[in-house]
C-alpha cells in the first residue's frame, strides 16, 4: 500500500481548505489522493468503494486535473471543474492551492508539496495508452515489479520496510 505521513485529522483540514477554496472561487473542486482518499465538499472519503460513490466526473464537464507531489513522489490529483473558468484562473487556482497545501503541511511534516500544471488532453491520453501497456503485460502473465529509490526528497519514504510492490 502506498504510504504517506498524513492521518485522518490532516485529511480533514485539507478538505476544509479545498472547501473553502471551492466556495471563494466557486471553482467545484475535489482531491484525491493514491492512497484512496477524496477530499470533497469539507469531506473525506476513505477506501476505493467511497472514493467511487462520491466522485462523479459527468457532473464536473470540463475538469482540469492537476498532479500533486510530496518531496517528488506523486500524492494525488486535483481536479477542478472548469467549465467556464479562464486560463488565468485555472492557473492562479495551481498556485493558490500549492501554497495553502504547503501552509498547513509543511510546519507540522516538514515536507514540501508541489501542484503541477494541468494535464492537457493529450497528456491523459497518454498516461490511459501507458496504462493500456501496463495492463496488456501483466494480462499476459507478466509480473511488473517496481523498484522505489529512497532520495533525501522523500525521507518520510521507508524503502527498508516495503515490500516490492507489483503492477
Amino acid at each position: 500500500m502506498i504510504d504517506y505521513p498524513l492521518k485522518t485529522e490532516d485529511y480533514r483540514t485539507l478538505a476544509g481548505a479545498v472547501a473553502t477554496f471551492a466556495g471563494i472561487t466557486q471553482i467545484d473542486t475535489v482531491f484525491y489522493t493514491l492512497d484512496e482518499q477524496l477530499l470533497k465538499d469539507n469531506a473525506v472519503y476513505s477506501g476505493l468503494d467511497e472514493v467511487q460513490k462520491n466522485i462523479n466526473f459527468d457532473a464536473l464537464k470540463v475538469y482540469a486535473i492537476f498532479p500533486v507531489t510530496i518531496e517528488h513522489r506523486l500524492w494525488g490529483f486535483i481536479i477542478c471543474n472548469s467549465v467556464n473558468v479562464s486560463q488565468q484562473r485555472i492557473y492562479l487556482s495551481r498556485s493558490y492551492l500549492e501554497n495553502i497545501f504547503n501552509q498547513l503541511l509543511e510546519p507540522d511534516f516538514n515536507i514540501t508539496v508541489s501542484v503541477w500544471d494541468a494535464l492537457d488532453t493529450e497528456q491523459l491520453s497518454k498516461i490511459r495508452y501507458f496504462d493500456t501497456f501496463l495492463r496488456a503485460s501483466t494480462a499476459e502473465g507478466n509480473q511488473i515489479t517496481t523498484q522505489p529509490v529512497k532520495t533525501d526528497r522523500n525521507k518520510y519514504h521507508n524503502v527498508e520496510t516495503e515490500s516490492q510492490p507489483t503492477v
